[in-house]
């Protein structure tokens, strides 16, 4: 007890005993107890160091008050063992005797025969009453641990974690920083995190004997993501891979032909439209893009007919591949010269033998053909 003293300042230590039990029994440590101890710096009357009441455990006397007489802690701590044997009901040992029930504090930490009989047989009785239990061992230590699988993890994985702690847990607490959920009080949560990275992860138990606490480092791996970008020359095209996180890549050209190059450039035979899939994969999974692919155009064209007397006219038909999406013809000697149209008609008024030319162009680029001295007129 500390603080102010509301006890009477009488010196007499019976009376200050009687009115430390009176203030323990009514209340005043204001928890359950089963020794009350009192420390005062009063010089009690006549030679008195300690007093207590005998066979006190276990009933309303169990009580005893010690003056802090001396600064020798060895002699302190056998006072108030002493103390205690007077509340176990051990009387005095003989006068000049050295043990720790001696009626002379001489800082004994020994029990005689005598007193260590009448304690264990007064604990005996207490505890066939009921009111003291047998002593055992001490509670184990707690000491918190834990493990967690799968290790490392993947993101958006369920990643379980089981308590190994040891001791007396009466309760745990889990930290899971940006997991879902980001904590826990169950033994073994489940938890997920969708974002990659290395979190610590702390379980804290607590039970008999205080609690305990432990930190674990948990790594979480990416999700692949398949992106790609692509450029074209002719029936060329040069592929540019924009994925993340992938180890494996695999490519389908759409033409029947792969390749599991990062990078790759592919020459298609034919200019065309062509489905092109990028599959990404890592430890963690999947992920697949898919884009279509257009080749350049081959310019090509007929005409009919390639040989007449002027004046004649010649239809030209277009024979390009590929989806063109813009004409630009060249008839040198004929009218009209240019055209703009898929299947022109010309007309060819002066005797000569003539060249003619085709661009054709779409999104992914241009062909140009040239056939000389294609129209005899």
């Amino acid at each position: 007890v500390t603080g102010s003293d509301p006890w009477s300042a009488s010196l007499n230590p019976g009376t200050l005993l009687d009115s430390f039990r009176a203030w323990g029994n009514g209340g005043g440590f204001g928890v359950p107890f089963d020794n009350g101890e009192l420390w005062t710096n009063r010089n009690f009357t006549g030679n008195v160091i300690g007093i207590a009441y005998l066979n006190g455990i276990c009933t309303n006397n169990k009580y005893h008050c010690l003056q802090d007489y001396t600064t020798n802690s060895n002699l302190l701590r056998s006072l108030t063992t002493h103390e205690l044997g007077h509340n176990f009901n051990s009387p005095h040992d003989p006068s000049g005797t050295t043990f720790i029930m001696s009626p002379v504090n001489v800082g004994s930490m020994t029990w005689s025969s005598n007193s260590t009989s009448i304690i264990n047989a007064y604990m005996t009785s207490k505890i066939n009453s009921g009111c003291l239990s047998p002593c055992g061992p001490p509670p184990p230590p707690l000491v918190a641990d834990f493990e967690f699988d799968p290790n490392p993890a993947c993101q958006g994985q369920s990643v379980q974690f089981t308590d190994l702690s040891s001791g007396n847990v009466n309760s745990r607490s889990w930290i899971f920083p940006s997991g879902s959920p980001g904590g826990s009080v169950q033994a073994n949560p489940v938890v997920t995190w969708n974002l990659p990275g290395t979190y610590n992860v702390t379980l804290t138990v607590t039970g008999v004997g205080g609690s305990a606490s432990t930190t674990k480092s948990i790594t979480v791996k990416p999700q692949p993501t398949a992106s790609f970008t692509y450029s074209v020359d002719g029936t060329s095209v040069t592929f540019n891979n924009t994925s993340m996180n992938g180890t494996d890549f695999l490519w389908d050209f759409g033409d029947g032909e792969i390749s599991v190059e990062e990078n790759p450039f592919h020459v298609y035979t034919e200019a065309g439209i062509y489905v092109v899939m990028l599959t990404v994969t890592n430890e963690c999974g999947i992920a697949t893009k898919t884009l279509v692919v257009n080749t350049a155009p081959t310019a090509d064209f007929s005409a009919s007919p390639t040989s007449g007397c002027a004046a004649f006219s010649v239809n030209f038909t277009n024979l390009s591949s590929n989806n063109a999406v813009a004409y630009s013809w060249s008839f040198p000697g004929g009218l009209p010269q240019t055209s703009n149209l898929a299947n022109p008609l010309v007309v060819y008024q002066t005797p000569g033998t003539y060249d003619v030319s085709l661009t054709v162009t779409n999104i992914s680029g241009s062909s140009t053909t040239v056939k000389t001295g294609y129209i005899h007129v």
